[in-house]
């Protein structure tokens, strides 16, 4: 019984886990994005 309890502990972590690093990825990306998005601008305002 200990170890079924363990065990679904365990699992309940891993999606707790796999749900942050999907979070982590999205954040990650978003990041990027304004960044890419503010050299787009340095850039334009650079030629003008």
């Amino acid at each position: 019984m200990h170890a079924e309890e363990d065990y679904k502990t365990n699992i309940d972590a891993k999606h707790e886990i796999e749900a942050l690093a999907i979070l982590l990825k999205t954040i990650e990306v978003e990041k990027l994005d304004k960044i890419i998005e503010l050299l787009q601008k340095q850039k334009n305002n650079a030629l003008k």
